[in-house]
């Protein structure tokens, strides 16, 4: 896999986890350790 595409697979994935954060941080059924971890995800797919 060439660097751009790794970057770009890397970012829509980074995606991925900010949108489930988003649909689940309203939710009181979810724990922050649930949110804490996909946060983290995103975090690191972006560095």
């Amino acid at each position: 896999m060439t660097r751009p595409d790794r970057a770009t697979t890397l970012f829509r994935k980074a995606s991925q986890d900010e949108l489930v954060l988003e649909k689940l941080v309203a939710d009181s059924d979810v724990d922050d350790d649930t949110l804490g971890f996909h946060a983290q995800q995103a975090a690191e797919k972006l560095l």
